[in-house]
């Protein structure tokens, strides 16, 4: 294998024996200083780009002497023995490997000198999920790639030819208003929805988790919160259109012959709804798993929720900021689109909740494309008629932004139009549209049974 010095002259000299400026311009393109280790190289490169950009025209030996006025004899060396410029593209292939072999050992040798001066186990797992997210920042050199204008123009005028089912052009969330403002859920994005405790963010996940099923959309389910049997409790309601209270232990015999038959032929297919029930999981094993439920084909993410990502809390403000700005990148890597819960502070609890009252807001605003703000009014107001009433606050990177009225039931894990009185009045859409009235009287039957049986016993 060729020493390093030795590439570095190799690639040196084959520049100068390129034979035109345009070739001298596209190689040099891929180059960059931190590629070369040798101090006298690397000013040689930098001559090298200078002339070339300053004169746009050929570079040669004498041009990069008269320039640096030094080295004339390790310059005139570097074309000795080139005879063709083949293996150049081969050549610098190989010397950026070499360059991201060093990073990572530099980045590796850094993280286990943090890791080693840990003591305590708050300190060691910082220190672990630092060098977790650091070693997976570094990516080989990417080629980079101009948009193809032609290609895409083909792109735009089939999609706005085509005759759709529907008004929006990504997948929709289950609530009308929402996909209008939003366009639906669209790959490479990243939506942040935010709410107070028991608000009724998670229910909303599992609203859409329910709706992109029907749409036959892949989708993975990261919870970091809820533990896996009550996420398949709600989950299984949610299909069903029943209240979750339903599915209480000891709770089968009380139900009808028809929801009973519901409840064991209803089943999940794995390759649409891939679900992960983990707790205390570092940013670099949440971004692991981003990539694993990629490569098995989700389009769509779904996190349960951004503060509950591990992280050092003396310097929570800039770690949920960097958190939020990874999981952006990662998203837009894999081409997917994230669904993102987070946590508002205690501030929102006094106050109509908004952006303001999200922990970390600025780094969760500047990584999001949209990020909506529910609200439970019924928790500020006490008002009765205000029991179902969610209002969401819509702001958008690029869009219209504004705040819509949800009717929520969450018992059931079912948000719609708050004016759609259909869906207030049967209150019962489920996977296959409406499950009959008689539901609410077996609703009914049932905590009468079990307020009986309780007096009883």
């Amino acid at each position: 294998m060729t020493g390093q010095i030795e590439l570095e002259k190799k690639i040196l000299g084959q520049l100068f024996y390129l034979d035109s400026y345009e070739n001298q311009l596209d190689e040099i393109m891929n180059i960059g200083l931190e590629d070369l280790t040798e101090p006298i190289h690397k000013e040689i490169l930098q001559a090298f780009v200078t002339t070339l950009i300053t004169n746009k025209s050929f570079v040669d030996v004498a041009n990069v002497f008269s320039y640096l006025r030094k080295y004339g004899q390790e310059i005139s060396q570097l074309t000795n023995g080139i005879r063709s410029t083949a293996y150049l593209q081969k050549d610098i292939k190989e010397l950026k490997a070499r360059t991201y072999h060093r990073k990572l050992i530099t980045r590796t040798e850094e993280s286990l000198k943090q890791l080693k001066d840990a003591y305590f186990v708050e300190d060691i797992e910082n220190a672990k999920n630092r060098m977790i997210a650091d070693l997976n920042g570094i990516d080989f050199e990417k080629e980079s790639e101009f948009i193809d204008f032609e290609k895409l123009d083909k792109l735009l005028l089939k999609n706005i030819s085509n005759e759709k089912k529907s008004c929006v052009d990504g997948f929709s969330f289950g609530i009308r208003e929402l996909d209008v403002y939003t366009n639906g859920i669209l790959p490479a994005k990243l939506y942040a929805i935010g709410a107070l405790k028991k608000a009724g963010k998670t229910r909303f996940l599992i609203h859409c988790l329910r709706e992109l099923y029907k749409q036959k959309i892949p989708t993975a389910f990261l919870s970091l919160e809820v533990p896996e049997y009550e996420v398949y409790r709600i989950l299984k309601a949610s299909f069903l259109g029943i209240e979750d209270n339903m599915l209480r232990s000891g709770a089968l015999k009380y139900l009808s012959g028809e929801l009973q038959h519901e409840l064991k032929t209803v089943k999940f297919d794995p390759n649409l709804l891939m679900i992960e029930c983990s707790n205390s999981l570092g940013l670099g094993e949440v971004i692991g798993r981003m990539k694993r439920f990629a490569k098995l084909g989700a389009k769509i993410v779904c996190l349960d929720y951004l503060q509950r990502i591990r992280f050092n809390i003396n310097n929570s403000a800039n770690e949920i900021e960097n958190i939020s700005k990874c999981l952006a990148d990662v998203t837009r890597e894999l081409n997917i689109s994230l669904i993102l819960l987070c946590q508002l502070n205690n501030q929102g609890e006094k106050e109509i909740p908004s952006i303001q009252h999200l922990k970390g807001s600025g780094g969760i605003a500047e990584a999001a494309d949209a990020i909506f703000i529910l609200d439970h009014v019924y928790r500020r107001t006490n008002f009765e008629n205000e029991k179902n009433r969610i209002d969401c606050e819509i702001t958008q990177r690029y869009g219209e932004s504004g705040k819509i009225k949800m009717f929520a039931d969450l018992g059931k894990c079912m948000f719609g139009s708050y004016n759609n009185q259909d869906f207030h009045s049967s209150n019962e859409i489920n996977r296959t549209g409406i499950i009959p009235k008689s539901y609410i009287q077996a609703l009914s039957n049932y905590y009468q049974s079990r307020n009986e049986e309780i007096e009883n016993n």
